[in-house]
């Protein structure tokens, strides 16, 4: 239990949080139904969302058992908090009035408010609700494993000390006390070099998953060159899901050895893209760049920071620069799915922008030569491999 405390409480903590405001929402919706106060268009809501409440006399109490239903959630939060039909994002002001100060209604607002713009919308509640109840999935599960571990564990030492106590009690009742005590030492001693290898493995199992606890089920980690989930774990081995489907066994040994990336517990992370351009290129197109950036991550400011910054790495004898772009997310990148679509959009915007500017890539096995020639005839074979030939009176 104390082990599920520290490792979990402030994780289920924030579920319970945001479970209650949800419910709180739902409650009032409810009771202002029931009054008859709500209008004809938004009635019908009701009857969608009879498979995901259990009435309790005067009462709703939600339950959410899939992604459908927190998507209908979704939806009747929505249109209950917006104050007109033609609201398409809710503010601040919209929660206030169902709380009793400010201050608790920036506090469930910032549940909501994940990219902190100041807004929230419709798709945005529903990848907070499914995301709330997928982490209270994640959290029962990484619990269970965890017990299951736990209890393994307990298991072998109260098989030892029963062992231990039963050999200390035999020698005592037996006659030749010393002599016995010199055998069974002689027996336990070998028998503990013989399983040394594998008190070994269990105690360093110990330590990795419940001292140092890198992963939780759930978690999306990065060990080497591999990017995995976490679906189950316990004192020898861990199982994963690798983003094809495919199932990893892993031992716990092997991967308590390596560098383990949790992307779950990290906070916004930072798209840094590598590029290769054309030493041609001036600052100028440079600025430019950074310019039309800044105003696509203006129109999906819930999706990027307002910021981006472009740094020239180093420059090459062979005619290329290295230059990196670097763009926060508003998320990390746990969905690896809604990553993939945001970073993907991102990319394209950029290709989009440097055949705009004219910003050339450079490829190993080009050349961008430049060439005055006074007498182009002589030279036909280098003329006809440049394209940016330069001749008198041009």
């Amino acid at each position: 239990m104390k082990f599920h405390k520290k490792a979990f409480d402030d994780r289920i903590n924030k579920v319970k949080y945001s479970i209650s405001i949800l419910e709180k929402f739902y409650k009032a919706y409810y009771n202002e139904d029931t009054n008859g106060t709500k209008s004809p268009k938004r009635r019908r809501f009701v009857n969608k969302l009879k498979n995901i409440v259990s009435k309790n006399h005067a009462d709703a109490t939600l339950i959410v058992r899939n992604s459908s239903d927190a998507k209908k959630l979704a939806r009747l939060i929505f249109e209950f908090l917006r104050p007109s039909d033609e609201t398409q994002f809710l503010t601040l002001n919209d929660f206030v009035p169902f709380f009793t100060n400010e201050e608790q209604a920036q506090r469930a607002f910032s549940i909501f408010d994940v990219d902190k713009n100041g807004d929230i919308s419709k798709f945005e509640i529903k990848n907070i609700i499914i995301s709330i109840y997928k982490e209270k999935d994640d959290i029962e599960k990484s619990m269970r494993d965890s017990g299951l571990a736990l209890k393994k564990l307990d298991l072998i030492m109260k098989f030892l000390s029963i062992l231990i106590i039963g050999l200390i009690g035999m020698a005592m009742l037996t006659e030749g006390y010393s002599t016995v005590m010199i055998s069974l030492g002689t027996v336990w001693a070998s028998t503990l070099f013989a399983v040394s290898g594998i008190i070994t493995t269990i105690v360093e199992n110990i330590i990795f998953l419940f001292i140092s606890h890198p992963f939780d089920v759930g978690d999306k980690i990065q060990v080497g060159g591999d990017v995995m989930y976490v679906t189950e774990f316990g004192l020898i081995s861990t199982v994963f899901r690798r983003t094809d489907g495919k199932k990893l066994y892993a031992p716990n040994k092997a991967i308590s050895n390596k560098f383990i990336k949790n992307v779950r517990r990290s906070g916004t992370i930072i798209e840094d893209i590598d590029l290769e351009v054309s030493l041609n290129t001036t600052k100028e197109q440079f600025e430019e760049l950074k310019r039309r950036i800044l105003e696509f991550l203006k129109q999906h400011k819930n999706d990027f920071q307002l910021r981006a910054e472009i740094a020239l790495k180093s420059l090459h004898d062979v005619g290329h620069i290295n230059l990196g772009i670097m763009i926060e997310h508003n998320i990390n990148f746990q969905d690896t799915f809604k990553y993939n679509v945001r970073r993907n959009e991102l990319l394209l915007m950029i290709q989009s922008l440097l055949n705009e500017l004219g910003i050339s890539l450079y490829h190993e096995n080009s050349y961008d030569v430049k060439l005055t020639c006074s007498n182009p005839a002589k030279l036909p074979i280098i003329a006809a491999l440049s394209s940016n030939v330069q001749f008198p009176g041009q």
